[in-house]
């Protein structure tokens, strides 16, 4: 008989865990719920420890949250004094120092492998390098990595993407302190509306950041950004997350691959059609699509994807 069961919990929480340990007659019961630090219930041989209620709503409203929009996110990139954007520098040698381990040969190898065949091209080198990262957080490698919303993986993405192009392209330091801000932000800025934790991927709001911060490091104006968000948005939108795991770099190796397509696309004016997908004329409104997709059009795909994982023939 296995010692370990896994089985759903019928509950309308988008992040519950409860775990129960047993040994002879003595037992311990922990909940975590709507937040991945949150315990709400801890139990040790009928002995209630801690008991918070659960609130009526399963997004717990992060009350100093500011407001985002496309223009607000580009202006504070583009216009905030250098000296007040420079920490997002720090995030550079953690994610970098990740990636050459990643090289080494970890889960799939995904950055390992593309970068042999990389040669002169920027693009290539650039993927490689990023997704090594990720190769070597998803198997467990312990190297801290700087994040993106709570996500290791996204960290890796925003950051590594602009700093591996930047350098290559010898530009210049401020410029690309900006476009990782640019990065960073825009994928928080769709995160918000996606929710906490959905059955879309991570990496499509990440990616759609690299874009834009892509497009900026080529010169691209803000309607061009714009542009290279509605080409990911009608781009991304259906990757659908299937756990934590190796083959993660898989899914950032394709969202890249998309960034750098969509905003060369965009640099050249050309842009998704407002009639077409979750495209709309304004950006803003695009960008709320794409998050209504995944906080509640998503629920169902979770609900499968869960019953697929633990039904499983091993």
């Amino acid at each position: 008989q296995s010692a370990i069961s896994i089985a759903l919990k019928d509950t309308s929480e988008k992040l519950y865990v409860e775990c129960i340990c047993r040994s002879g007659d003595a037992y311990s019961k922990a909940v975590v719920a709507q937040q991945h630090t949150r315990f709400v219930h801890i139990e040790k041989d009928g002995e209630v420890i801690l008991h918070k209620a659960l609130t009526a709503n399963s997004i717990i409203t992060q009350v100093n949250a500011p407001t985002l929009n496309a223009r607000k996110v580009y202006d504070f990139a583009t216009q905030t004094p250098l000296e007040e954007l420079e920490f997002i520098l720090e995030t550079i040698p953690y994610n970098v120092e990740a990636a050459l381990e990643g090289m080494k040969g970890y889960g799939l190898s995904t950055g390992k492998i593309l970068m042999r065949s990389a040669g002169c091209d920027i693009v290539h080198n650039v993927i490689a390098k990023t997704v090594a990262a990720a190769d070597a957080r998803m198997d467990g490698c312990t190297k801290p990595v700087y994040s993106n919303s709570g996500s290791g993986n996204q960290g890796i993405t925003c950051t590594l993407a602009i700093y591996e192009y930047a350098s290559r392209k010898n530009i210049e330091q401020e410029k690309m302190t900006r476009a990782l801000i640019m990065s960073h932000l825009f994928s928080i800025y769709i995160k918000q509306g996606i929710g906490r934790l959905s059955a879309l991927c991570g990496i499509v709001n990440a990616s759609i950041g690299v874009a834009a911060g892509i497009c900026y490091l080529q010169d691209g104006s803000f309607e061009q950004i714009c542009f290279a968000i509605k080409n990911m948005i009608n781009t991304l939108a259906g990757m659908a997350c299937d756990g934590a795991k190796p083959s993660c770099s898989l899914k950032i190796t394709t969202g890249l691959y998309s960034a750098f397509v969509t905003s060369e696309l965009a640099l050249n004016n050309k842009v998704v059609e407002h009639t077409d997908g979750l495209s709309e004329n304004d950006i803003d409104r695009s960008i709320a699509n794409i998050g209504r997709l995944g906080h509640d059009g998503m629920n169902e795909t979770d609900d499968v994807i869960l019953d697929i994982m633990t039904h499983k023939q091993l």
